[in-house]
């Protein structure tokens, strides 16, 4: 079985056309959104429907939670404010129709293959607030999947692409769609890749992953930004990493 997976799109239509362009050669049997598939992007209404025409299942994501309620969390300061006022707006771009499909995301999915469970979440399977990373304690790990038990764990959220064995599990993080980052002292930095994933499952239970960064012509992206009037638009590409 290979399944496509894709996480973090952030209403970034133009990075979404370059990954589903690529993914198109690639034939999967299914495929999987992890989430936040609207907030902090130029286009939230298209990258929505994008998703929508997919016809796959979609996970909650913080983000996409926080469009149904904007009371979710509070204005934050520094770099988050950033991100606040843009997913304010995304909620505002959406109609009645758009947020009562986000309401039927799910916050995880199963996929039994040839024996194998892949568990498919946002953050963690008990929290979409929750990232796991490649340094994420032992400890910690063990508490955040003690009650869900999967041969192959799939999450997006942190932005970064990874590859992690715990025992004889294996951790999987597509990366972003459209807000890839790279870690700054001030906060991370989006780059010009738009990141996703496939996953191969086998009968001899072999499971291979391959991971995606394609390049897309971030300048075009950040003109749509600014013409559609997403806020502080100029502040966040002063931080985008020159490809």
């Amino acid at each position: 079985m290979r399944l496509a997976l894709l996480s973090d799109v952030h209403g970034n239509v133009l990075a979404l056309d370059t990954v589903l362009a690529h993914l198109h050669a690639q034939s999967p049997d299914q495929i999987v959104c992890l989430g936040d598939v609207v907030a902090n992007g130029a286009c939230p209404q298209e990258a929505l429907q994008r998703i929508r025409d997919l016809g796959c299942p979609v996970i909650m994501g913080n983000m996409d939670a926080f469009i149904l309620d904007t009371d979710l969390y509070k204005s934050p300061d520094g770099i988050g404010a950033y991100y606040h006022a843009t997913s304010l707006w995304a909620a505002e771009q959406l109609s009645k129709d758009d947020k009562a499909f986000i309401a039927g995301f799910t916050p995880h999915l199963s996929i039994y293959e040839y024996g194998m469970r892949v568990l498919c979440y946002h953050g963690s399977p008990r929290n979409f607030d929750e990232g796991i990373a490649i340094d994420t304690p032992e400890s910690q790990l063990k508490s955040m999947l003690a009650h869900f038990d999967a041969h192959v764990y799939v999450g997006g959220h942190t932005h970064a692409q990874m590859l992690r064995r715990w025992g004889d599990k294996m951790l999987i993080n597509p990366g972003s769609v459209g807000l890839a980052w790279e870690p700054d002292p001030e906060g991370n930095r989006p780059v010009s890749y738009a990141e996703y994933a496939i996953l191969d499952l086998t009968q001899s239970h072999d499971v291979n992953v391959q991971f995606f960064r394609l390049p897309y012509d971030a300048k075009s992206y950040h003109q749509q930004m600014r013409e559609v009037g997403l806020p502080n638009a100029d502040w966040l590409i002063e931080r985008w990493v020159a490809s």
